[in-house]
């Protein structure tokens, strides 16, 4: 992105008022602008995120970028903890139960179906359901997290809630349900071809049994793929909450991008590494807990 925003941050406030060299000394130091070495000023940045100073948005100067993040994060927290969680266990559910009944024509169907879903972009889902369900036949609020003329918290707030998250929520689901299908199935498949799970179905073992034993080691290599795609959804989820004017991390991203406002890009892309290491903590542990071959380790 080529520019200096600090000089547009300047040029827009000497629109109202002249500034004195004095003055545009003491913004560009306001707002990190520095002429130093490379490594000090990455060293600032260091010592500034530790002390919880993630500096001054660009965009909205002088509100602080840590105020905007803490506005959006909670809208993104709530509608991709819900895609990932719905999507996660609709599509190993689903899959699970196809590769049991594999060659069926309810398998057939489900996978055929699950391809078709798959190979379509985030954006392009979330513009057809736009078009359909909210200009087209009104069903659904076209933008935004809720109807800015009801009182905050109150019944009918929250209903205004759930109707415009619903088009977003369901683009992400039904976008990322594909690949969780698809993964399960092919690992159920490849569970179900071990010699023990054949010994046990020749030995009579009922069927839930069965189910049961084999999803516990085909879905292992889904849990590491759901903190891998935790990104990937991210970056769709962008995408979506610009077409629906969502207002969570990504459209702050999105804005940030077209207003060069770098602090806050910065700690967005900060915030979505941490979360992604964490699920990869998270999903570690579990991988420890779920298979007794890393414990024997």
């Amino acid at each position: 992105m080529p520019g200096n925003p600090v000089d547009a941050v300047i040029g827009t406030l000497q629109q109202s008022a002249s500034l004195t060299p004095q003055q545009i000394a003491s913004l560009q130091a306001s707002l990190g602008y520095t002429k130093g070495p490379l490594i000090i000023q990455f060293w600032q940045f260091v010592v500034h995120i530790f002390q919880g100073n993630f500096g001054t948005s660009l965009q909205y100067y002088p509100t602080k970028v840590i105020t905007i993040i803490i506005q959006s994060i909670g809208w993104t927290i709530l509608l991709f903890g819900l895609a990932l969680v719905i999507s996660f266990y609709l599509g190993n559910y689903l899959g699970l139960l196809s590769a049991h009944k594999r060659g069926s024509t309810r398998d057939s169907v489900n996978s055929v179906l699950a391809l078709f879903l798959y190979s379509f972009p985030y954006f392009w889902m979330a513009l057809v359901f736009l078009f359909i369900f909210a200009i087209q036949f009104h069903i659904f609020p076209e933008a935004y997290a809720y109807n800015h003329f009801l009182p905050t918290y109150s019944l009918a707030y929250f209903g205004s809630v759930v109707t415009h998250i619903i088009l977003p929520l369901a683009t992400l689901i039904i976008a990322s349900y594909g690949s969780w299908y698809l993964g399960m199935r092919n690992n159920t498949i490849a569970t179900l071809n071990e010699d023990y799970l054949k010994y046990a179905e020749m030995a009579g073992l009922r069927r839930q049994k069965i189910v049961q034993y084999s999803k516990k080691n085909a879905i292992l290599p889904n849990l590491t793929g759901f903190a891998l795609s935790l990104g990937n959804v991210i970056s769709g989820g962008i995408l979506v909450e610009m077409v629906f004017s969502y207002p969570g991390l990504g459209y702050d991203i999105y804005n940030a991008v077209i207003n060069e406002d770098f602090p806050v890009l910065e700690t967005a892309f900060l915030l979505i590494i941490i979360a992604v290491l964490i699920a990869n903590f998270i999903m570690d542990l579990l991988y420890y807990r779920m298979d007794p071959r890393i414990r024997e380790v």
